[in-house]
């Protein structure tokens, strides 16, 4: 992929007659080992597990909607209790493509998610996490994209940080 400025993304973006790329359309699945990568880096977790399922729907009207069907997470993060996050929910975003880039809108989206603490004492801690935009699997991203009849892979813009975030970076074809 060549690199691309953020200027470069949004002047693409300026244009009234965008569309999605005819590959992009149809259902995907994340590759949960990338996925449980990105995690550990923002968390900055020793490890990750994921189990459940999640599915992106992108339609050629440059929506997309996902589903979250009882994804778990097992992290562990060094000095801290083992934690379990349980998701589970829905949403849409919109999507636009122009060559190479991408550009994601988050749209409404419900879910909840839920995070189980084994101190090794006692009962685990069960707490409820407000699920806030910045955790939403879909927020606002732009960068650019590769795709193929099997994979789609993003790369978006990182932050100052260096750190994509939540948006999961390739998907297999279901």
């Amino acid at each position: 992929m060549k690199k691309l400025s953020m200027v470069a993304v949004i002047a693409m973006f300026g244009s009234p007659a965008l569309a999605i790329d005819p590959c992009l359309v149809g259902n995907w699945e994340p590759d949960y080992l990338t996925y449980g990568e990105q995690y550990m880096d923002v968390m900055n977790a020793q490890s990750v597990q994921i189990t459940g399922n999640m599915t992106m729907t992108i339609s050629g009207a440059d929506i997309g909607t996902y589903l979250v069907d009882n994804m778990n997470l097992d992290v562990v993060i060094a000095d801290t209790p083992p934690m379990s996050v349980l998701l589970n929910g829905a949403g849409e975003f919109s999507i636009t493509t122009e060559d190479e880039a991408f550009f994601v809108g988050m749209g409404p989206f419900a879910y909840t998610a839920k995070a189980t603490i084994d101190t090794g004492i006692g009962d685990p801690i069960v707490m409820e996490i407000p699920v806030t935009d910045e955790m939403a699997p879909f927020g606002g991203a732009a960068g650019l994209y590769t795709c193929s009849a099997a994979t789609l892979e993003f790369e978006p813009l990182r932050g100052d940080d260096g750190i994509v975030g939540n948006m999961i970076t390739k998907w297999f074809r279901r």
